[in-house]
């Protein structure tokens, strides 16, 4: 089989994007390929464990549930031939087995049948249609437990639940950032063992005379068999997730794949040019491209103008014998070689003209993010304290105050802004410090929690009272940017709610304050309260 032809089962329009019972008596081609890139995933090996231990009689009903497009299907139906003798399957429980029937109603039918029979249960649903049952189902047993799990986690001792939320696929280890299914995903693939149905169809495709549309495909292929080239796409499916809430399911990152390999450019153009599909809609925004720096703009000009250095024109040939990547006559080949250069980065390749550019591909906020994360799963350690300490002292409570007091008034540096009346500003003296308790409280209390890299909690102490506030990635950034003099806009807003809510928080805690200043261009009044309805007052 030809490359094409065996990738087509990544794409969503294949018939294996969904996995149904009757999948293994068609398509015997493709089975090959679908065979050798499946993977075992830590929630299979989760249901396999619990199936193993049920014994025959059991009338308990497990529920497998995560979002659509993650694997529920798939995994059902590996397990349900080694299982199917003592335990029933409904494999998707969005779906309906009448025209006269919705899917809630189906369920009802299955609930019944399961009640009739001293059988095992195990059902594939969404968590949004979990929550529907829960609500419009006829089954009040399973109902109650179901609306308990989704309230507190709670498992009964009859129905059991497994997540995919539990299994978390982006983790921060010892190594670093890592996307495991992912990246045995795209090992996988790319592998050059004879094992590999891929790679054989990859050297068939070359030797048998490729289109020159088959001659990019190839390219494309072997340029993500470079380490350094998927070491930038895991790291792109982060950004994606950090920056863009982009969930990473199964059924998106194989047609991900697809899109940037089939596509109708080159690799590097495929991913950034916003293919159709969901996560690559999404890199769109991170396009290296679009960078504007001066070592980007100047090699743009030059581009343009046609005047080469002498070790770009090295590179440039290594690019085309080694990679097969010819861009030679191609429009705006300048954007094309920024984004390979992206690509490549990582790793050496050629004289690595590529490496002049790793100061403006790199994103020190992202870094930041990571390390704060990190810090904040681990803050027991003294080392550690004092960087998270560093981060609330030097980044968090400075960026709080010049966002509270951007009104423009010339406040001192402990002071907050409280409200504006009578051409008065109202602020208040505020002490704002780490909490490094309450921060040892939560990571006690979620120890047991998946984690979830795309937020930490930051812990601050305002005057003595806690506060707390979720930071994700973009706000990590939004906050650096407020330090270096950036005033958010509505381009903003998901950040600035967080940062809105925190100072709500400190405002309210500040009207508690026993010393309010009153303050206008010329001068300062001070209130202070010295008892229940005593006052004094300067500055007058």
């Amino acid at each position: 089989m030809r490359l094409r032809g065996s990738l087509s089962i990544l794409s969503k329009s294949s018939p294996y994007a969904v996995a149904t019972d009757n999948m293994g008596r068609i398509y015997t081609e493709l089975d090959t390929f679908k065979k050798y890139l499946y993977i075992t995933t830590k929630v299979e090996q989760a249901i396999s464990n619990t199936l193993k231990k049920l014994s025959p009689n059991e009338r308990k009903i497990i529920f497998l549930c995560g979002s659509s497009g993650d694997g529920k299907s798939a995994i059902l139906t590996k397990l349900k031939s080694s299982y199917e003798t003592f335990v029933s399957f409904h494999l998707d429980a969005t779906h309906s087995f009448s025209p006269h029937e919705d899917a809630i109603q189906t369920l009802d039918s299955v609930f019944h049948k399961h009640d009739q029979k001293f059988k095992p249960l195990v059902v594939g649903i969404n968590t949004g249609m979990l929550g529907n049952y829960s609500q419009e189902g006829a089954n009040e047993r399973i109902k109650s437990a179901i609306a308990k799990y989704l309230e507190t986690g709670e498992q009964q001792s009859d129905v059991h639940f497994i997540n995919f939320e539990d299994f978390p696929k982006f983790e921060l280890d010892d190594s670093g950032l890592r996307v495991k299914f992912a990246e045995e995903l795209l090992d996988k693939l790319t592998s050059n063992s004879e094992l590999n149905p891929f790679y054989k169809a990859c050297q068939f495709t070359k030797e048998n005379k490729p289109s020159l549309e088959e001659q990019i495909l190839i390219a494309n292929y072997e340029l993500l068999c470079l380490s350094a080239v998927k070491k930038t796409v895991i790291e792109l499916l982060f950004k994606a997730r950090v920056y863009k809430n982009q969930f990473l399911t199964a059924r998106a990152l194989l047609d991900f794949i697809f899109e940037m390999l089939a596509g109708p450019r080159y690799l590097m153009d495929n991913l950034f040019e916003g293919v159709e599909n969901e996560i690559g809609q999404k890199l769109a925004d991170f396009d290296p491209a679009n960078i504007r720096t001066k070592s980007v703009d100047r090699f743009i000009l030059a581009a343009n103008l046609g005047i080469h250095e002498e070790a770009f024109d090295q590179f440039e040939s290594d690019v085309t014998t080694q990679l097969r990547i010819n861009l030679t006559n191609t429009e705006n080949n300048a954007q094309s070689y920024l984004r390979l250069f992206y690509l490549l980065m990582p790793e050496p390749f050629s004289n690595d003209y590529h490496k002049e550019f790793s100061e403006a591909f790199s994103d020190e906020d992202l870094s930041g993010y990571i390390k704060l994360y990190r810090l904040h799963m681990e803050a027991a350690k003294y080392e550690d304290r004092l960087a998270v300490r560093d981060f609330y002292s030097k980044q968090l409570r400075p960026a709080l105050r010049h966002f509270n007091n951007r009104s423009g008034r010339k406040l001192e540096k402990n002071q907050y802004l409280v409200s504006e009346a009578q051409g008065f500003a109202i602020a208040a003296k505020i002490d704002i410090k780490f909490d490094r308790i309450k921060l040892l409280e939560a990571i006690q209390r979620d120890q047991n929690k998946a984690p979830n890299i795309s937020h930490f909690e930051a812990h601050i102490s305002v005057n003595s009272n806690p506060a707390s506030i979720l930071v994700n990635a973009n706000l990590y950034k939004l906050i650096n940017k407020i330090n270096d003099g950036y005033r958010p806009n509505r381009h903003d807003k998901n950040a600035i709610i967080l940062l809105d809510e925190l100072n709500d928080d400190i405002a309210q805690i500040a009207n508690q304050s026993n010393t309010l200043q009153f303050i206008t261009d010329s001068k300062t009044i001070l209130v202070e309260q010295v008892d229940k309805d005593e006052f004094e007052v300067s500055g007058l």
